[in-house]
């Protein structure tokens, strides 16, 4: 700063000879006091910093982060010290350190100090106002460290990426050769890893060099226009640029800097100009900050980094089907692990749709080539050569947009001659370089995304051969062929036992139909040659959808791969259609508008023509705007994508399984709706039988009455011909005077009408004592009161009656659960109400509570009507339902086993022919029993009418007796139990049995549970092997233990909102049993 003094510029340019313009470049500058001092108060606080540094916190920090000598993790204690206080059990906060000096000092605790303590009240309260504040703040400070390493183990995984990614678009925003280097660098380490740490490096000092010639080339002794080139405008005739263009193109436009080629400029604020430099060397810096720290952690706490680069250290594949939030750790740790492969298509297809020119025709034929692999272990090997592709096709597009130096004056070849047929939009869409309009480098930022997915994904193919990965992400192949004898390693989630269950149902078997959704939309919404392909495709698999669905893995790829080749076609078709749309649209417009109209073309990339303008100029040949591009083509070959994987996973081998099962049971459910009607039609038959062979006994009792009448009247006839005066011995008068036997007359005016009467009296038709009478039930339960009852009631009296009543019940029934010594069920205990807290209410107040207490039970009570009206009318249609769902089960349970289902599988369900020859009056099977008659709700014709000729019935009315109903009945459950289930049953007989018969022979296992007890005599022993049985056997077997048992046993039944199951326990010596059995048999113990 010696040039601040009056004399010193003089002196330093005669010694140096420099000019004052050159020696201000070099900092030479004569200065004021005041503008000295602000010159140099930032130079001067930055030179402050760094001696601060170095004296004071440069060895500490040192040897803080040295990786040789890591201490262990401080063990320093904590500030206070917790003790527990023994009345209200909260810690209590002691400060340690005073501890420490009580004990050096030697005083107690009840010397001095006893005299200010805080009363313990007090000190209690505001102890544990502190201990929760501690509590919440440790809480805080765990969820913050959690927080602080999960994100550490992230940019540990991806910083790198993230200054790949910044280093490479910045080089593509200033495209010189000194970023050149840059591009190089990283463009080989993506793919190759060995080179990361040298491009890491060399990325340091090379933007550092960059960011000093930048600031260099600011100095006013650097004059560009010294050795500047002034380029001549060609001649008309010797380009083919259209005079306005020949302004604008960077030959000729003004003087060519030399340097800019380079990578410097002139004229640029320092701070701006290297501003983004500046910010990827922050990004090198923070980059090792990131690695050195995760290295000092782990070697600090002793810890190995997690295995297969994972983030969640519980989000394994073992874990994976448990919860929703281990499903979310799992692909937080292995997404790209995955789905990787499929992420890179995408990412092909999005470099297509974002350029749309000549260049990523190439990326299109590698996509092809790649599909055509089909095979994962094909793929694999062709993958390295395709990345090495991507890499050479990356830097030769960046030298593409670099070009030739402009310095040189020299036109690029296909500009040297009008007579050459390439004009600006053509050399556009070829991607060449030129001075008028030079390549869109930007664009290349989708190429290098794609290679750094390319190169992810070929360090998936390294790792998934790998013990450690498979171990952890599971095994990563496709497997064509279907399982054969191997158990399926995936739970089966069908039956929907938690959110993720029904998240997998979404997905694996109801996406198919979305991506069919997807495809119309893709077909529909453009009107061209190219969305028929679509239509059709989706009319053919919504026809045999399903069809497909229950194919092998093979069957199902072979036309889905065909499906996703025709969607690639389309998009490259379009890629290659842009030039008609983009270069040679006028040509187009104006002679081939059909063209136009067939291929929906027009020029989705912007920089061409304005497609509004191209609208104007021409109204008979409108562009297809709206319905231009590929962007329903791309989510149309993400969805197709996203299935394929859905038909390679094992997770759809349970749907394919299950809709294999539906599709077996399709007659199933009209089997035994059949079966029902056939048992109410016997059941009709039944009645009418009986009905008819009782009316023959009555009329031969009543025959038999008559005869004995008419004897007796003949006897008093006899009797009474003895007597001369008898009328009826008389000669009629057309019969001569006793030549003829007399004939008797029609009328009897001798008969009185009491006579009559008594001749037709009921007593002809009284049954006798040998005829069968209805059984009334040994002990009716009261029915619950309904809401119409409840409301009719209130309405005679009052709610206060009403609900007065209810708590008398609910109390009477809880007494008699006391005497049952059953289980108390609180829902129903009855809140009594004081008589004094009554009375002190108002009389208003005490009706509005009574109404609304009244008016919630009333809705209580509606709610309870309708769900056992409901259960009553869907009887049949559950125990069907239920029937459907366990064969079902037991037929997916078989596809998954062996792959086919054989002849008689479902009969290992249900009681065999000499089980189920039971004996008893209780099993009678045909007959009109309680839990299969066809009277009940259980069964449909119960609440059909007179005229039964449905769609399912026989067609005959079956209230008219005739033999031939029976005979067609006969013929036909002779006939249709042959058609059942598609001959799935072996045992005919199963067939013919309705939903609620075949529950009742449902077979039953019951665990390997045996609890006996020897200290008593008396005390019963309850012992259930693992054995089949039926519900006679298990219900005599239940019957004789419940005789058998003493008082110290406890027999009690609690009813769970399961609407399949009782649960039975017995209190024996103690100890509570419980044991589930169906629902079926429950009834009948």
């Amino acid at each position: 700063r010696t040039r601040g003094f009056q004399d010193f510029p003089t002196y330093w340019r005669n010694l140096t000879g420099f000019t004052d313009e050159q020696l201000g470049d070099l900092g030479l500058e004569q200065f004021s006091v005041s503008e000295l001092f602000s010159s140099i108060l930032i130079p001067g606080f930055f030179l402050l910093a760094c001696i601060l540094q170095l004296h004071y916190f440069h060895r500490p920090f040192m040897q803080l982060t040295d990786l040789e000598h890591v201490p262990p993790p401080g063990t320093r204690h904590p500030r206070w010290a917790h003790r527990q206080d023994a009345v209200s059990e909260a810690p209590l906060l002691e400060h340690q350190e005073e501890e420490e000096v009580f004990r050096e000092d030697g005083q107690s605790m009840d010397g001095p100090h006893q005299a200010t303590q805080v009363p313990e009240g007090t000190a209690s309260k505001w102890g544990l106002v502190a201990d929760r504040l501690l509590d919440l703040a440790a809480s805080f400070s765990a969820v913050l460290t959690r927080i602080q390493v999960f994100v550490r183990r992230l940019l540990e995984l991806h910083v790198f990426k993230l200054v790949a990614l910044y280093t490479v678009w910045v080089a593509l925003k200033e495209v010189s050769v000194m970023n050149l280097l840059l591009v190089v660098l990283w463009a080989f380490a993506l793919p190759y890893p060995r080179f990361r740490p040298m491009a890491s490096c060399l990325s340091t000092v090379w933007t550092c060099i960059i960011i000093v010639c930048k600031m260099l080339y600011q100095l006013k002794i650097v004059n560009p226009h010294e050795y500047s080139s002034n380029c001549t405008e060609p001649f008309p005739n010797n380009t083919n640029l259209q005079p306005l263009e020949i302004n604008q193109s960077l030959l000729y436009r003004g003087p060519v800097d030399p340097a800019n080629w380079f990578g410097v400029r002139k004229g640029y604020p320092n701070l701006g100009y290297i501003q983004n430099h500046l910010q990827i060397l922050l990004l090198l810096v923070f980059e090792a900050v990131v690695y050195r720290r995760q290295e000092h952690y782990r070697r600090q706490h002793q810890q190995a980094p997690l295995p297969a680069q994972a983030v969640c250290a519980d989000g394994t594949r073992q874990r994976l089907d448990q919860d929703l939030l281990s499903c979310l750790k799992y692909f937080i740790n292995f997404f790209f692990y995955k789905f990787g492969l499929e992420i890179c298509f995408l990412m092909a297809v999005n470099v297509i749709g974002q350029r749309m020119n000549f260049m990523v025709i190439l990326h299109g034929c590698w996509l092809v080539a790649i599909l055509t692999r089909r095979r994962r272990e094909a793929i694999a090997r062709l993958w390295p050569n395709y990345c090495l592709f991507l890499t050479l096709f990356l830097l030769y597009q960046y030298l593409l947009c670099l070009g030739m130096p402009p310095a040189l004056c020299i036109d690029y070849p296909w500009r040297w001659s009008k007579a050459i047929p390439m004009n600006s939009a053509l050399i556009k869409w070829l991607y060449l370089p030129d001075f008028f309009r030079a390549p869109n480098s930007t664009n290349l930022i989708s190429d290098f995304l794609l290679l750094l997915c390319a190169s992810q994904q070929w360090q998936v193919f390294s790792a998934e051969r790998t013990e450690e990965w498979q171990r952890m992400a599971g095994i990563n192949t496709d497997h064509l062929e279907p399982l054969r004898g191997e158990p399926n390693p995936i739970p089966n989630f069908i039956h929907c036992r938690s959110y993720l269950d029904m998240l997998k149902v979404a997905v694996f078997r109801y996406l198919f139909w979305l991506v069919l959704v997807v495809v119309f939309v893709a077909g529909a919404t453009r009107i061209s040659i190219f969305g028929l392909g679509y239509l059709l495709a989706c009319f053919y698999l919504l026809l045999f959808g399903t069809t497909l669905l229950q194919k092998d893995t093979r069957a199902q790829l072979v036309l889905w791969d065909c499906l996703i080749l025709y969607n690639v076609t389309v998009i490259i078709s379009k890629n290659m259609l842009s030039l008609l749309s983009c270069v040679f649209v006028e040509q187009m417009q104006s002679n081939f508008c059909w063209v136009i109209q067939l291929f929906s073309l027009v020029c989705t990339v912007k920089g061409y023509y304005d497609p509004k303008e191209m609208m104007t100029r021409d109204r008979d040949c409108l562009l297809p705007v709206e319905e231009a591009g590929i962007i329903w083509d791309s989510i149309c070959f993400f969805f197709l994508l996203l299935q394929r994987r859905i038909f390679l996973s094992h997770y759809f081998l349970h749907v394919s399984a299950d809709l294999k099962a539906t599709a077996l049971q399709a007659s199933r459910g009209f089997a035994l709706y059949n079966a029902a009607n056939l048992k109410s039609i016997n059941f009709h038959r039944q009645i009418e039988e009986k009905s008819l062979a009782q009316l023959k006994r009555q009329m031969k009792r009543i025959r038999a009455k008559q005869e004995k009448y008419r004897q007796s009247q003949a006897s008093r006839g006899q009797l009474q011909s003895k007597d001369p005066q008898d009328p009826s011995q008389e000669p009629g008068p057309d019969s001569p005077g006793g030549s003829s036997p007399p004939r008797r007359q029609w009328w009897r005016p001798w008969l009185d009408h009491a006579t009559v009467i008594h001749s037709g009296d009921y007593f002809l038709f009284e049954s006798d004592s040998e005829e069968e009478e209805e059984a009334l039930p040994e002990d009716p339960r009261p029915a619950a009161q309904s809401a119409f009852q409840m409301a009719y009631q209130a309405w005679v009296t009052n709610a206060q009656t009403v609900l007065r009543q209810r708590r008398e019940r609910a109390r009477q029934e809880r007494a008699e659960q006391l005497a049952s010594g059953g289980d108390l069920n609180p829902d129903v205990e009855p809140v009594d109400v004081p008589e004094d807290e009554m009375a002190g209410r108002s009389h208003m107040m005490q009706r509005v509570l009574s109404t609304m207490q009244f008016l919630w039970v009333l809705g209580q009570a509606t709610v309870d009507g309708l769900t056992r009206w409901l259960r009553a009318f869907t009887k049949h249609h559950r125990t069907m339902s239920d029937v459907l769902c366990a064969e079902r089960y037991l037929l997916t349970q078989e596809l998954l086993r062996v792959g086919e289902v054989r002849r008689g599988v479902l009969d290992q369900l249900y009681v065999g022919e000499d089980e189920a020859t039971l004996s008893g009056p209780m099993e009678t099977r045909d007959g009109p029993s309680t839990a299969s008659s066809g009277l009940g709700a259980e069964e449909p014709l119960s609440s059909m009418t007179d005229d039964t000729s449905s769609p399912l019935s026989t067609g005959y009315n079956t209230r008219s007796g005739s033999e031939e109903i029976v005979t067609d009945a006969g013929d036909l459950q002779a006939g249709t139990s042959l058609h059942g289930s598609q001959e799935l049953l072996a045992n005919a007989r199963t067939r013919m049995r309705t939903a609620s018969e075949l529950l009742l022979d449902r077979s039953w296992w019951s665990p390997n549970t045996c609890s006996s007890s020897a200290s008593s005599p008396g005390t019963a022993t309850l012992c259930c092997g693992a054995m089949r049985t039926s519900p006679t056997s298990l219900r005599e077997s239940w019957a004789l233990r419940k005789r058998t048992a003493t008082s110290s046993m406890t027999w009690c039944s609690s009813w769970p909102s399961s609407s399949t199951a009782r649960s039975y326990c017995v209190m024996a010596s103690g100890t509570m049993r419980r044991i589930a059995i169906p629902r079926t048999i429950a009834g009948v113990v």
